[in-house]
């Protein structure tokens, strides 16, 4: 799980309410940085618990959940009544660990995919009925980005925005605090799916757009179905960014 502060798109009110690393988290950057910088091989066992808690400053607890999460993305494997050993990894999973927590995190974004389905269908139902002149603006800019950011480093980077400004074009305050809580899980997932699933950079504008068309022609029933079929895709991206980084970084299903 990534730290999000310095994230382009988020301003410092939605750093504010995005929830940060946690304890177990730290724990698993830094096993895993003793793997990367060399100091524990394959091969190799972990020094006990007890050493890696006074070690890192940290709980006995956390410290047992980052071994257990390692163990799950097969970067060491715990063998009762022994020990727990480093295992043989490849070069892409020590020189990119921010794709092992968004694999960690498969479920917390599957999850986060069945609420949006719920949640953003309807909201984007009561944008297309109560969306002013300064919320299509506001889309429209959004859009903008969207369409020259397909050379960028982060080409899916204003999904997140884009969403969060349709959200509050519903005018409903509780609906839009409820997507405020998904804009980590969105903007944390853009880049990895990107990467895998090349072809959702040229669809990330023209399914925007079609979102925005049916909110500008004040068509709720036309936004609801349109806001289904870019769920869908969305959670099919998703689950094909999963497929292929599973393969890449030959973590077990």
């Amino acid at each position: 799980m990534v730290i999000l502060s310095q994230h382009p798109m988020l301003s410092s009110t939605d750093v504010a309410e995005i929830r940060t690393q946690t304890a177990t988290d730290l724990a698993i950057r830094r096993l895993i940085d003793l793997v990367r910088s060399g100091k524990l091989a394959p091969g190799d066992r972990l020094p006990p618990q007890r050493q890696l808690t006074g070690l890192f400053g940290l709980s006995q607890t956390v410290v047992r959940e980052a071994i257990r999460g390692l163990a799950a993305m097969g970067i060491v494997e715990i063998r009762h009544g022994q020990g727990v050993f480093v295992k043989s990894v490849s070069a892409d999973m020590l020189i990119e660990p921010e794709t092992l927590f968004f694999l960690l995190e498969k479920e917390a974004f599957l999850q986060a995919i069945e609420v949006r389905r719920i949640l953003e269908v309807e909201s984007i139902a009561l944008a297309a009925e109560r969306a002013t002149a300064e919320d299509l603006a506001l889309l429209r800019s959004h859009l903008e980005k969207m369409k020259h950011a397909r050379t960028e480093p982060e080409p899916l980077r204003y999904s997140a925005e884009f969403h969060l400004a349709l959200a509050r074009a519903s005018h409903n305050q509780v609906l839009a605090n409820m997507m405020q809580s998904f804009i980590r899980l969105i903007a944390q997932a853009s880049s990895h799916i990107a990467r895998a699933v090349p072809e959702s950079i040229d669809q990330e504008f023209p399914q925007h757009y079609e979102l925005y068309e049916a909110v500008a022609s004040r068509n709720p029933d036309e936004a609801r179905r349109r806001m289904r079929i870019h769920v869908a895709t969305a959670e099919d991206q998703l689950r094909r960014a999963f497929a292929l980084l599973t393969t890449e970084t030959a973590i077990p299903r």
